[in-house]
């Protein structure tokens, strides 16, 4: 990952590295292998210092803007109940 996308906390901390390393001391699968920071998961807590978990708290990442076309494909299927493998499934016995 470029480090210009990394979160670099306001100690110098980079938010990426903590997670990628505690993860490879993790046994069980946990948020935190998706790179999601769960904020009542105290073992993630215990990564950071008291302020920088106060940062991690307070910091509210503003989600990209999506281009207005990639919207309007991606609700298209917003009804739709079946899944992909089902949709697969079916289309191969009518095929056949």
């Amino acid at each position: 990952m470029n480090k210009t996308h990394k979160w670099i906390l306001s100690s110098g901390t980079c938010v990426e590295e903590i997670i990628f390393e505690h993860c490879n001391i993790l046994s069980a699968e946990s948020l935190i292998h998706s790179w999601i920071i769960d904020l009542n998961d105290r073992e993630a807590e215990a990564q950071f210092t008291v302020e920088e978990w106060k940062e991690i708290r307070c910091e509210i990442r503003k989600l990209p803007e999506f281009d207005e076309s990639f919207v309007d494909s991606m609700m298209r299927f917003a009804d739709i109940d079946s899944s992909v493998a089902e949709v697969l499934v079916t289309r191969i016995h009518v095929e056949t």
